[in-house]
């Protein structure tokens, strides 16, 4: 049994010849690149790492080499959208920090000698009203350098290896998430009681761009994949963000 059958087999609710293993198949399931250098030198003392790809900015994931994961026996392998930051997501510093700016204008800042990863540090719709917000300069979901040749390379993977292809969210990240990094954590909360359409005119815009930008996506590779991947942070260490009563 292959990896694929492996994971198609254990999502249908069927139990395949062991239990399937996902390391870096999504941006949940990855390594840092602090954690990932510890491990490639653990594992290849005689070897020093080299063109370590970042891919994922905030998160300072990194890919994971073939051979690791086949020493580990993972199953997957992720396949992500083009990246559409247009030179926004260009690194630049200070005394004390590392910044950049993603395709949502969000301002991101990493510690220079303590980071391991990046924090949002300015929230670009604080302060705005709907007004403003429908004048704002939203990600696109219909550009179609988002999605260029991308049937092209899905169907290469498809047809080049037997791992469990996960399609990983082509636009942002969670809607609720989202919503917070754009206006400030306090300042969604707050409006989820205090200005409910200001709320619900986030959420819809988020939801309506993912949507679309779904659609696009999966218009173009949905035929050599096995999971699409999307994901949202509705918890903190003690219980959920928001009650469930």
């Amino acid at each position: 049994m292959n990896s694929r059958e492996r994971i198609n087999l254990s999502l249908n609710h069927k139990e395949p010849d062991r239990i399937p293993i996902d390391f870096g198949g999504t941006n949940q399931t990855g390594i840092t690149r602090g954690a990932y250098i510890d491990l490639f030198n653990f594992l290849n003392k005689d070897k020093e790492v080299i063109d370590l790809q970042i891919v994922s900015q905030t998160q300072q994931l990194v890919e994971i080499d073939g051979n690791i994961m086949e020493m580990f026996g993972v199953d997957t392998i992720p396949f992500r959208a083009n990246s559409m930051a247009n030179g926004m997501n260009s690194i630049y510093d200070d005394a004390e920090n590392f910044y950049f700016k993603d395709e949502w204008e969000i301002k991101w800042k990493m510690p220079k000698t303590s980071g391991l990863y990046y924090d949002v540090c300015k929230n670009p719709l604080a302060d705005m009203s709907i007004q403003d917000m429908e004048k704002y300069n939203w990600p696109d979901p219909y550009d179609k350098n988002r999605y260029l040749n991308l049937k092209i390379k899905a169907k290469s993977l498809y047809e080049n290896t037997d791992k469990a292809i996960i399609a990983l969210n082509p636009i942002g990240a969670g809607i609720l998430e989202l919503s917070t990094w754009l206006v400030g954590f306090e300042d969604f909360f707050m409006a989820l009681v205090t200005d409910k359409k200001k709320a619900s005119y986030i959420l819809n815009k988020i939801t309506d761009i993912q949507l679309e930008a779904w659609n696009n996506y999966l218009e173009q590779i949905g035929s050599y994949i096995d999971v699409c991947a999307t994901l949202e942070d509705l918890g903190t260490q003690n219980g959920p963000m928001i009650s469930l009563d």
